[in-house]
């Protein structure tokens, strides 16, 4: 099989190459990749013996990208079929270049409902949610029943119809309009001024 390791770079006419690493160390010598005419995309056949490797994608001595491939000595391996042991591998190996490792110190492999005592929770008391239930039923429907809210004209005639002798609260404005002057006190005022 031929034109495994392939970069797309924004720059035509460069020279590039491929270098090949496993655990951390550079493996085997550069590959040289060819631009496919001035397309800025760059192609190469992979080299050396079956493993996983990760590659740095060189340009003019700057890394301009990178990559990682499974090879069987032969053809690269599709990653649809690899096994979880080798995707376990190849994540290991990919850790290990940058210098972390993948190693787990602790699971969980229990029910998780077997962690809830561990922890100290406890349940609140039927009591407490029989208490917070009878508030809440106490709360009317949603906002209220619509049958307990007056009408407009209900409000407006309660306003309206309102004796004035219930009107007794010195500057409100139903008592200024209930001390305000009509014709007929109006005319009286004058007629007791003009005699």
């Amino acid at each position: 099989m031929a034109n495994e390791l392939n970069i797309a770079l924004p720059t035509s006419g460069l020279t590039v190459t491929a270098q090949l690493f496993q655990g951390g160390a550079t493996s085997g010598s550069a590959i040289s990749l060819t631009e496919v005419g001035s397309s800025g995309f760059y192609s190469g056949n992979m080299t050396g013996s079956a493993g996983t490797y990760e590659i740095a994608f060189i340009a003019s001595s700057t890394n301009v990208g990178s990559g990682s491939i499974v090879w069987d000595g032969t053809n690269e391996v599709p990653v649809s079929t690899l096994t979880a042991a080798q995707v376990n591998t190849e994540c290991d190996t990919a850790l290990s270049d940058v210098g972390l490792t993948s190693t787990v110190t602790g699971r969980i492999d229990a029910d998780i409902s077997s962690r809830l005592a561990t922890i100290g929770y406890t349940a609140p008391a039927n009591s407490d949610i029989t208490a917070i239930k009878a508030k809440t039923d106490n709360l009317p429907a949603s906002p209220a029943a619509t049958g307990d809210i007056p009408s407009a004209a209900t409000i407006a005639d309660e306003v309206w119809d309102t004796q004035t002798s219930a009107l007794t609260t010195s500057g409100a404005i139903g008592t200024r309009l209930k001390n305000s002057s009509t014709v007929a006190t109006t005319g009286a005022q004058l007629a007791a001024a003009l005699s």
